[in-house]
Formats: structure tokens, C-alpha cells, sequence
């Protein structure tokens, strides 16, 4: 009987022996699992502050492009408003020479002093094409400068757009791994508990099949 007593409290001390070193191995697993988790979530939230950094940063240039956009046009307005101005010009001393020409035709002006008008209006109706086509080339200028920084624009705002989306999809795997992590730790302290109260099951059993044993002794 002794023996038999003897042997279920070696049984019983190697069980509880081997459940505390399980219970320790699954503590330390779940710990390097915690570790794990912890490392992803700050590294979800350096990003997140990378990628708003840069959507501060690409709204600002956002800002400063749309600014550009705004005085580039308004230069544009003020260019096509002079090349206008110029049309007009150029038109009103057409109808003026040709007016003359036709006096001079009909005898009804001087020839002479109406050919020195005619080659003073030639001169600037030259030199106001002349400038016109400066404008316009200026003006297409004006539209490409404008059209670029709307390209640049429109890249800005997809940037800052996927972005946000990033942001969004980190948050979103900060907070699945947050309730992981708030899993794990319930099921640690879960395990712990359970593993506590074996254990002094056990060891209550243990001693008392010890006393039981002594008694019987």
C-alpha cells in the first residue's frame, strides 16, 4: 500500500511538474506573440505618421499649386485682354487705310501727305502683329504652364488620396491586431488561472494522498 501510495505521489508531482513547465512554455509563446503584435502596431503607426507627414506636406504643395494655377490664369486673362486690344487696333487701322485708299483712289484726298498716313498706319499695324504674335505665343505659353501644373495637381490629389486610403487600412489592421492582442492577453490570463488551479488541485491531492498514505502507515 505504501508503494502504491508512494507511486501516485510521484505520478501526481511529476503531472503537476510537467503542467507548470507547459503552462510556462505556453506563457513565454504567447509573450513572444504579444512582443510580435506589439512591434506590427508600432510599425503601423510609424507609417501612419510617415504617410500623414506627406499628406501634410503634398497639401501644402497642393495649396501652392492651385495658387500658381490661379495667378498663371490671371496673367493669361490680362495677356489675351492687351492681344484684344490689339485686334482692335489693328482692325480700326485697316478700316482707316483703307478708307484712304480708296480718297486717294477717288481724288478726294492729297496723295502725297495720304501716303505718308498710309505708311504710318503700315508701320504700326506691323508692328502691333508683331506684338499680337508675341501674346499668342505667350497665351499658349500661358495654357501649357496651366495645363502642366493641373497635371501636377490632379497627381497631388491621387497621391493624398491613396494616402488617406493607407491610413485608412492601417488603422484598420491596428485595430484587428489590438483585439488580437487583447485576445491573447484574456486567453494568457485565462491559461495562467487554469494552470494555477490545477496545479494546487493537484497539490492538494498530492498531499493528501501523502497524509492519506501516512495514516495508513
Amino acid at each position: 500500500m505504501r508503494r502504491k501510495v508512494s507511486a501516485c505521489f510521484i505520478i501526481l508531482f511529476v503531472a503537476v511538474t510537467l503542467l507548470v513547465m507547459s503552462g510556462c512554455a505556453a506563457q513565454k509563446e504567447a509573450q513572444r506573440e504579444l512582443e510580435s503584435q506589439k512591434k506590427q502596431l508600432q510599425a503601423s503607426q510609424s507609417r501612419i505618421r510617415e504617410l500623414e507627414a506627406q499628406i501634410k506636406e503634398f497639401q501644402s504643395k497642393l495649396d501652392d499649386t492651385q495658387s500658381d494655377i490661379e495667378r498663371v490664369s490671371t496673367e493669361k486673362q490680362q495677356v489675351s485682354s492687351e492681344a484684344g486690344d490689339l485686334r482692335s487696333r489693328i482692325t480700326r487701322m485697316d478700316r482707316e487705310k483703307a478708307s484712304l485708299e480708296r480718297e486717294v483712289a477717288s481724288g478726294k484726298e492729297e496723295a502725297q501727305k495720304a501716303a505718308r498716313r498710309i505708311r504710318s498706319l503700315n508701320s504700326q499695324v506691323a508692328r502691333f502683329k508683331k506684338e499680337l504674335v508675341e501674346k499668342e505665343e505667350l497665351i499658349a505659353s500661358k495654357d501649357s504652364e496651366i495645363a502642366s501644373l493641373e497635371d501636377q495637381q490632379a497627381q497631388l490629389a491621387r497621391t493624398i488620396s491613396e494616402n488617406r486610403q493607407q491610413i485608412a487600412q492601417l488603422e484598420n489592421d491596428k485595430t484587428a491586431l489590438t483585439n488580437q492582442m487583447n485576445e491573447a492577453i484574456a486567453a494568457k490570463d485565462s491559461r495562467i488561472k487554469l494552470t494555477t488551479i490545477i496545479a494546487v488541485i493537484l497539490g492538494i491531492a498530492a498531499v493528501g494522498a501523502g497524509a492519506w498514505g501516512a495514516t495508513k502507515k
